[in-house]
């Protein structure tokens, strides 16, 4: 809107608020009363919607003001609530008018401040889409509307005059939400807003945000709730994503530390039992080897678990599946005396499945198991079984624990309902139990009696598949038919020595380079038939490695293996399915390296 100097400054000595919008509510023009008043520059507010400074439940009153504005040319006697900067509400009232300036339509609004605040009616009250509830100064409810009946569950007369708000919250909040409440009956507005959880009536728990005004001569307080529920459990959701993303890559880092160590322990161990050792040493040395194997195992199933994955089914063994699972768990329950069963039918066949999304099922229906034997004091077996039934793969996860109530019993698969309190839950486990199930075109059901425990059965069904013979290669017996050369590149001291070790016992000449750049120095004098090199280096690691070789030509990228203790990496797995190269896993046995070897050699015709 054009401004003429002299008029403008006439606007600006006026003690009233003057706010000019074009015809969608956007802010073209104000005075400096208004400015001043509510601490707002012109240039701050300028083509911002007058909605954005109006408290939310009054925007879509404001907007069908607005809408009869337009439609009739201006309307008298407006009052609509203005947040100030600071965020504190003051009503306003006034007349607005229609003005065609220009080929333009303007609504001139000419306000004042109201000197009372505006009286809570039973219309507004009844028809807020928030909940309220009108408190006297012991916090017990006199007067509630719809909203709060849907938000806690209790209808008006078991509310109003019986309960107090205090008995809805959470027994670790109860004192903080008191003397809040007390703080802003006094005046204390230092903060005037607070979130905490509250128990419905049917027990179960709702985030809620709450403010409160007290109303000194008739000693009562307006409370207004916002209802978080639903966006503190995304919330809750996004930032445990974030902690098992973060936990995935210190995991992925402490695997490939562990593996080095582990894949010498297990190798040398290996190498060792394949000699002539007898008596007692042979028991030490067997001893080692399956510990280690035992502590690889471990890593394994910490890194399957941490990393998130597409959907990838397969033919699996639901029971192997469950052995996996058992060994995370194992030593936990063991804390507790919790003791784990297994019937495990022998000869189950095979089902189309994601192994990691399986996993999760039966891990999360043994935690909520051992979380209830815990709590509870009730319990101290779980019992998994499976078995073969009308074409179905029954998994039966079952306990002796305290049980569940049967009012309940109907929401337990539903997102978002716990029984937990505070931060122990975010009851989302079950319902992702439910919906991998159904993925996986099978049924989840569960029945339970309190003080008797509870049983989860679920249904996978069979996939029928012709059984084809595998032609393996077999690994190189004995020395290798041809002396080979071989460039290893290793920055673990104890794997480089186990590699050439293994190398030299069957006939190759083995050199050792500590990181990439060594090695591809190395390639620029001498010449090699294949090169063994690590993924993760200090300075130029296995896939740089392997990109500089491919690039330069300086030898064959079809005569490398890359060796790593990351197995799960979704960077290095990405990278061996594109460029098509051999892997070997750390930790290793001779027979695997072996077996590459083979495959590579044979490859080239050699």
């Amino acid at each position: 809107m054009r401004k003429n100097s002299f008029f403008e400054n006439l606007i600006n000595l006026s003690d009233l608020f003057i706010i000019v919008l074009d015809e969608k509510g956007y802010i073209t023009y104000t005075n400096e009363s208004f400015q001043n008043s509510f601490g707002l520059l012109l240039e701050k507010i300028l083509d911002i919607h007058i909605t954005e400074f109006i408290p939310e439940d009054y925007q879509k009153k404001f907007l069908k003001y607005f809408e009869r504005i337009l439609k009739e040319g201006g309307l008298k006697e407006i009052e609509i609530p203005f947040l100030k900067k600071d965020g504190k509400v003051v009503w306003l009232e006034g007349d607005s008018k229609v003005i065609h300036f220009e080929g333009k339509v303007n609504v001139v609004n000419i306000f004042r401040e109201k000197e009372e605040k505006p009286h809570l009616t039973d219309a507004v009250f009844e028809n807020s889409v928030f909940p309220i509830a009108i408190v006297d100064k012991k916090l017990f409810f006199l007067k509630v509307n719809r909203e709060f009946e849907n938000l806690t569950s209790y209808k008006k007369e078991e509310l109003e005059g019986k309960i107090n708000l205090i008995d809805l919250v959470t027994e670790t909040r109860k004192a903080q939400v008191y003397s809040f409440c007390l703080e802003q009956m006094q005046g204390n507005y230092e903060n005037d807003r607070l979130q905490f959880r509250i128990f419905d009536k049917k027990r179960e728990i709702k985030e809620v945000e709450m403010s409160l005004n007290y109303i000194p001569e008739e000693k009562k307080a307006i409370v207004f709730f916002k209802d978080l529920t639903e966006t503190r459990r995304l919330e809750e959701q996004i930032i445990r994503s974030e902690k098992l993303s973060t936990l995935g890559e210190m995991i992925a880092s402490i695997a490939h530390e562990l593996n080095n160590p582990l894949s010498a322990v297990i190798g040398f161990s290996g190498l060792l039992l394949s000699e002539e050792v007898e008596g007692t040493k042979k028991e030490m040395i067997e001893r080692i080897y399956n510990d280690a194997q035992r502590c690889h195992k471990i890593v394994g199933n910490l890194l399957s678990l941490v990393r998130g994955k597409t959907t990838e089914k397969k033919l699996v063994n639901l029971n192997q599946i469950i052995e996996k699972t058992i060994e995370i768990k194992e030593y936990d329950l063991k804390l507790d005396n919790i003791i784990i069963e297994k019937k495990l039918e022998p000869s189950l066949p095979s089902i189309e499945a994601d192994w990691h999304q399986i996993q999760q099922v039966i891990l999360n229906l043994i935690n909520n198991a051992h979380f209830a034997i815990v709590n509870q004091g009730k319990g101290k077996k779980i019992t998994i079984e499976t078995k073969l039934k009308n074409s179905k793969v029954i998994l039966k996860v079952a306990d002796d624990g305290p049980g569940i109530p049967e009012k309940i019993l109907p929401k337990i698969f539903e997102p978002f309902f716990t029984t937990k309190e505070d931060t122990k839950g975010a009851g989302l486990g079950l319902a992702i139990v439910k919906r991998i199930v159904e993925d996986h075109e099978g049924e989840i059901n569960v029945e339970s009696k309190v003080g008797e425990g509870t049983v989860f059965y679920i249904e996978l069904p069979i996939k029928e598949v012709e059984k084809k013979e595998k032609k393996e290669i077999t690994p190189p017996a004995g020395e290798l038919r041809v002396k080979k050369r071989v460039l290893v590149v290793e920055d673990e001291p104890s794997v480089a020595q186990l590699f050439k070790y293994i190398l030299k016992k069957h006939g190759c000449e083995v050199e050792i380079a500590k990181d990439g750049r060594e090695a591809f120095e190395i390639l620029k004098e001498k010449s090699f038939d294949f090169l063994i090199s690590d993924v993760r280096m200090p300075g130029m690691d296995g896939k740089m490695l392997y990109k500089t070789i491919r690039d330069t030509r300086i030898f064959s990228p079809d005569s490398i293996i890359l060796t790593s203790g990351d197995m799960l990496s979704d960077r290095t797995q990405e990278f061996i399915r594109a460029s098509k190269i051999k892997f070997l896993p750390k930790p290793f046995k001779e027979e695997d390296l072996l077996k590459l070897i083979g495959e590579l050699l044979k490859k080239e015709g050699k």
